[in-house]
C-alpha cells in the first residue's frame, strides 16, 4: 500500500506489539522493563525504570506504535547512589 504504515485502523493487538518493537529498537529504553497493555487503542506503560529520559522515551514509543494515548504508570527508581 503506498502512503503511511499507519493509514489504515490498528487492532490493540498489534498497537501493542507496534510498542514492544518501538521500545525493543529505542537506544533510551530497557524494553525488559516496561510492560505494555492497550485497551480501546490506549495504551498502558508499567515498569520500573531509571531516569525521565528513559520514561519520555519510552511514552513517545507508544505514540510512535500507534497509541491514540497513552496512560504512564512508569516508576522511575533512581537507585540508592
Amino acid at each position: 500500500r503506498p502512503g503511511s504504515y499507519y493509514s489504515y485502523p490498528l487492532s490493540d493487538a498489534q498497537i501493542k506489539e507496534n510498542i514492544e518493537d518501538e521500545l525493543w529498537w529505542s537506544p533510551f529504553v530497557n524494553e525488559s522493563d516496561v510492560t505494555v497493555t492497550v485497551l480501546g487503542k490506549v495504551a498502558t506503560l508499567t515498569g520500573s525504570i531509571d531516569s525521565w529520559r528513559e520514561r519520555n522515551a519510552a511514552i513517545e514509543n507508544a505514540y510512535e506504535g500507534g497509541a491514540y494515548s497513552v496512560i504512564d504508570k512508569m516508576f522511575i527508581d533512581y537507585g540508592t547512589n
